[in-house]
C-alpha cells in the first residue's frame, strides 16, 4: 500500500514536471501538445491527490491556455500573484528536475486518474458497508454506486472497457413493468451479469445485497470460485 502510494505521488509529480520540461525544451506549442494528450485522459486540477499538485497543475494549465509557456520561473511568478504557501514554491523547483522525460505523459496521467478513481471507490465502500448494517441503499447512494460503475471516460469522451451494471429495463426485447426491487438494484426472477475492473465493488455490491435479503428472512445461495467460505462471512460480517 505504501509503495502504491508513492508510485502515485511519482506520476503526479512527473505529470506537472513533463509540463514543465516541454515548456523548457520546446517552449509554448511543445507544452500545450503535452497538456493536450494529458487532458485527454480525463485529468484535471481536482485529479490530484496532494493540494500543491493541484494548483500547480491548474497554474500550469492556465499559462498555456492564455498562449504563454509553462515554463517553471513563469508558474512561480503566477504562484506568488495567487499567494500560495512558501512550501508549494518549493515543491514547484523539484518537479522538473525530477521528471525524466516528458515523452511518457499520457501513460502518467492515466495512472493519476485510476488512482483516485480508486479512491473514490474505497470510500463508496465504506459507505455500501455502513448501508448493509443500517438496512440498505438509499437512493441517492444507490445512485452514486450506478454512476461509480459506469465506465470512466476520458475528455474525449472515450473508454477503454464496457459499462460496468446494466440496469436498463428492457430484457430480450420485453419491457418490464416493474423496477429493481431486490435491494433496488435487481429484478425478480432475472438473471443478472455485472462486469467491471478489478476491485469496482461488483463483490462488494453483491454481499450489501445478499445481507439486506438476510436481514429481511430470505435465504441466500452464494457460489464464488475465488473467496472461501470463511472470506466470504468476514466480508458479510464487515
Amino acid at each position: 500500500m505504501f509503495d502504491e502510494t508513492l508510485q502515485q505521488f511519482d506520476a503526479e509529480r512527473d505529470v506537472i514536471g513533463s509540463l514543465l520540461l516541454a515548456a523548457h525544451v520546446g517552449g509554448h506549442e511543445l507544452a500545450s501538445s503535452i497538456l493536450d494528450e494529458i487532458l485527454v485522459t480525463g485529468l484535471s486540477s481536482e485529479t490530484f491527490y496532494l493540494p500543491s499538485h493541484s494548483v500547480i497543475f491548474e497554474t500550469c494549465k492556465a499559462l498555456l491556455d492564455a498562449g504563454v509557456p509553462s515554463e517553471e520561473r513563469l508558474v512561480a511568478s503566477e504562484l506568488q500573484k495567487r499567494h500560495v504557501h512558501d512550501t508549494t514554491l518549493v515543491h514547484l523547483a523539484e518537479l522538473r528536475i525530477c521528471t525524466p522525460a516528458f515523452s511518457n505523459a499520457a501513460h502518467l496521467a492515466r495512472l493519476v486518474v485510476d488512482a483516485e478513481r480508486r479512491r473514490r471507490l474505497d470510500r463508496l465502500g465504506l459507505e455500501l458497508q455502513q448501508a448493509a448494517r443500517n438496512g440498505g441503499l438509499t437512493e441517492p447512494l444507490r445512485q452514486r454506486v450506478v454512476e461509480a460503475l459506469e465506465p470512466s471516460r476520458s475528455a474525449s469522451g472515450e473508454t477503454g472497457w464496457e459499462p460496468a451494471l446494466d440496469l436498463i429495463a428492457r430484457v430480450g426485447g420485453e419491457q418490464l413493468a416493474q423496477g429493481p426491487v431486490i435491494g433496488e438494484l435487481l429484478y425478480p426472477g432475472r438473471t443478472h451479469v455485472w462486469s467491471g475492473e478489478p476491485e469496482s465493488l461488483k463483490s462488494m455490491l453483491a454481499l450489501v445485497v445478499c445481507a439486506q435479503q438476510m436481514r429481511a428472512g430470505h435465504s441466500v445461495l452464494w457460489i464464488d470460485l475465488e473467496m472461501n467460505a470463511g472470506d466470504v462471512l468476514d466480508r458479510l460480517r464487515r
